[in-house]
């Protein structure tokens, strides 16, 4: 879930609050059983073994993590005056996932992708190591030095894990993750 008053506020989309404000008093014109990006976010499940994904807003399959979508009722001008839409993209890259997004000033940023996307937040695929672990060969060692290598890269891209309450038998289990940006919520199924 993006946290979009602080982002789209850094990225030169809105203003200021009052701005932000009249955004938000379109989504209550929008049913509830209408999909919306800024009310509802984005989500997903990745089902094994196939490695498929199913896009539980759009219910649709996926053979990736690769997302993109509008972002209603914001948009941004060039220096010509010409409109664009802002849109907010997920996809895997590499060694974890990218969010991004289009702004007025991505023309500006070498690391745009080819859509004029600059990256928001890098989140890395250790921040979902546990689910990688097969249960019936689960090493403690092991365990907690893949626990370090996440936590380091986690703060290195601006993530931070958010301590719940949790029954003894999860306790290791990160479900509720922080970035400047973005709010993401994961749990085995």
């Amino acid at each position: 879930m993006p946290k979009w008053y602080e982002l789209l506020l850094d990225h030169n989309l809105i203003k200021d609050i009052d701005e932000w404000k009249q955004i938000l008093a379109g989504l209550d014109l929008i049913p509830a059983s209408d999909y919306n990006l800024l009310r509802d976010g984005i989500t997903f499940t990745v089902l094994k073994p196939a490695d498929l994904i199913y896009r539980d807003d759009r219910k649709e399959f996926s053979r990736y993590v690769k997302f993109e979508e509008e972002i209603p009722g914001v948009t941004y001008y060039t220096a010509r005056g010409n409109t664009f839409y802002s849109y907010l993209s997920i996809s895997h890259a590499g060694l974890g996932y990218e969010l991004r997004i289009s702004a007025q000033d991505s023309l500006q940023h070498l690391e745009r992708d080819e859509k004029d996307h600059v990256r928001a937040a890098f989140l890395p695929r250790e921040a979902f190591c546990f689910y990688w672990e097969d249960k019936g060969k689960f090493s403690e060692r092991h365990w907690k030095r893949l626990r370090a290598t996440q936590e380091k890269l986690m703060e290195k891209n601006g993530w931070e894990e958010i301590e719940e309450t949790k029954p003894y038998y999860i306790a290791e289990i990160p479900t509720h993750i922080e970035h400047k940006y973005f709010t993401v919520w994961h749990k085995r199924i």
